[in-house]
């Protein structure tokens, strides 16, 4: 894509995505309706599991296993600490497997000429940000009980979710495109997920690592995020937006990339649907 004629692509893009506003709308409240249908608890499941997973992790390193962060002493800091990075990473996760089966998943949608493919993206990000939010503000409500950081400082927090948000959807649609050609990326991931997991300091302070192995994790898009939410959740130190500027190239280059694959590929798309 001609890097001139990129604002006028953003700007028709976003106009498409307006002109669908009410059906993004609807199928995102549908995904949930049908979701928790028929179900005894209904729409209390999306708060039951993530409060029930923060409880465990609570009771568990803070109670039992009296788990400390390194320099700070505050009652229940590495639950904390574990939870913010969790939620971060399984927001990644999460969007990472829904992408990847994006087109596979939708395809007798995708075959139909005025269908416009470039919803489910959006409704898939969506989803994906509202059982975020979902935790993110459970485990605000357990930082509240501990004393901790204020809830002016936790808007930090917004600007967060939408660079996670945009940096798993952008990788997630290349996945999506290529897991077409190539149905092994979908195994893949699950391996690959694993292996970044750990390479992601998320059950662990970076400090604790060998100089050599900081330097290598430096590498990883996830890190500064990650920390991101650590910091400003378990000490409330507001989030070094400079650092941020890795992972908002990287989240910019997938959706370059992803948006000319699909400019280029998307009939091939379809045919191999």
């Amino acid at each position: 894509m001609n890097p001139i004629h990129l604002p006028i692509a953003v700007r028709q893009f976003v106009q498409s995505l307006w002109g669908f506003r009410h059906f993004i709308y609807g199928s995102v409240r549908r995904e949930f309706q049908t979701r928790y249908a028929n179900s005894l608890f209904g729409f209390a499941w999306p708060f039951l599991q993530p409060a029930v997973m923060i409880l465990i992790y609570t009771i568990v390193f803070s109670q039992l296993m009296q788990a400390k962060i390194p320099g700070v002493q505050s009652e229940g800091s590495y639950s904390i600490f574990l939870c913010a990075g969790l939620i971060a990473w399984n927001m990644n996760a999460e969007l990472l497997s829904r992408f990847t089966g994006l087109f596979i998943e939708n395809a007798n949608l995708i075959k139909k000429v005025s269908f416009p493919w470039f919803c489910l993206p959006v409704i898939t990000m969506a989803s994906g940000a509202i059982n975020h939010l979902i935790m993110a503000t459970l485990l605000l409500v357990i930082v509240a009980g501990f004393g901790g950081v204020s809830w002016l400082a936790c808007l930090h927090l917004l600007p967060l979710m939408a660079l996670l948000a945009l940096f798993a959807s952008g990788l997630g649609l290349v996945l999506a495109i290529v897991n077409v050609f190539f149905r092994d990326v979908g195994q893949l991931l699950g391996l690959g997920l694993q292996l970044w997991f750990w390479l992601t300091p998320v059950v662990y302070p970076l400090s604790i690592l060998p100089g050599y192995a900081q330097q290598l994790i430096q590498l990883n898009p996830m890190l500064p995020i990650v920390q991101a939410y650590q910091s400003l959740l378990t000490l409330g130190v507001q989030p070094e937006y400079a650092t941020l500027s890795y992972p908002l190239a990287m989240a910019a280059l997938f959706w370059l990339v992803a948006l000319r694959m699909v400019n280029k590929r998307l009939p091939d798309v379809i045919d191999e649907l």
